[in-house]
């Protein structure tokens, strides 16, 4: 059974956190992993023909300011232009040490060129949706999972990936989603999996291992997941949200969604920004225990 995982990285972020994140998933099972390289200059998104509101609940940067930080900071994420950059080293030095992780995990690990302008021309984080379209059509696999350098998949009471499958797959199951766990964020020169401290659950967001994926415009079981979701005015995208490249749904069979104690995601982002935040904290006033240490146990146990 061939188990593919395919990611796109931004390497001057993830090149310190790489190499623990490949042990673990190949692991797991995983059979072959590639990794789609953005290139060192992130790609801005193009000006959406809509307007956004802005307000004090809902503060959102400019276009024009967009512009200026990619001008700016061309090698800088906007959404996290906090993070470790590693700046000290040159592009060239990340490139080689992204090569010996390959020789390292050979014949295993698969780093494949995907900048923008070169390789393509969509703008992150719909190059994600291109790239995996292009690591489906180029590479043979019976099942595909998508996930980012930050995201450890945990399965819970089964040994690997292949006898998890198996225990669904003699139903009409072609696949299992997985709900996340948010924990803090990475830090450089730590194991990411021995962070414990949880922020909170995420139940609408899904990742996905899927059996004969269709990449067509339908709509998801989540009808939140369009939400915000517009044409582009050079009209260069269509309405398929980027946040389902993690979750495609099967050519045909049934989804199944675990639940958090048979298997889930374990991703490392750190705090929520403010308003997923504000609304976390609205439904904790009716939950019983949302406490960071809530899932410390469950944590350690799947860390064994």
């Amino acid at each position: 059974m061939k188990i593919s995982l395919y990611t796109q990285i931004l390497p001057r972020i993830e090149l310190p956190f790489l190499d623990e994140w490949i042990a673990h998933h190949l692991q797991l099972g995983v059979s072959h992993i590639y990794i789609y390289n953005n290139g060192e200059f992130p790609l801005l998104v193009p000006r959406p023909k809509w307007n956004i509101p802005r307000s004090k609940k809902d503060p959102r940067i400019t276009f024009r300011q967009k512009e200026k930080f990619q001008k700016e900071t061309p090698h800088k994420w906007l959404k996290k232009p906090d993070l470790d950059y590693n700046e000290d080293l040159t592009y060239q030095e990340i490139l080689n040490e992204l090569h010996l992780l390959e020789v390292k995990y050979f014949p295993f690990v698969h780093l494949i060129p995907w900048a923008p302008n070169v390789d393509h021309t969509d703008p992150f984080p719909y190059s994600q949706r291109t790239g995996y379209h292009d690591c489906v059509k180029k590479h043979a696999s019976e099942w595909w999972l998508c996930i980012d350098p930050d995201e450890y998949l945990h399965i819970g009471k089964w040994k690997n990936l292949e006898a998890m499958i198996a225990f669904f797959q003699d139903g009409p199951v072609r696949s299992l989603r997985f709900r996340q766990k948010l924990f803090q964020e990475r830090r450089k020169g730590e194991p990411v999996r021995e962070i414990f401290e949880s922020n909170y659950l995420i139940t609408r967001s899904w990742k996905g291992l899927v059996k004969g994926i269709s990449f067509k415009k339908e709509r998801p079981h989540s009808g939140n997941a369009f939400l915000g979701c517009k044409k582009w005015a050079d009209g260069s995208q269509d309405i398929y949200p980027p946040s389902l490249i993690h979750a495609p749904r099967p050519r045909k069979g049934s989804i199944y969604l675990l639940k958090f104690k048979e298997a889930c995601i374990h991703h490392y982002r750190g705090d929520p920004e403010p308003r997923q935040r504000d609304k976390f904290l609205q439904r904790r006033k009716s939950s019983r225990d949302c406490s960071m240490n809530k899932y410390l146990v469950d944590a350690q146990d799947n860390e064994g």
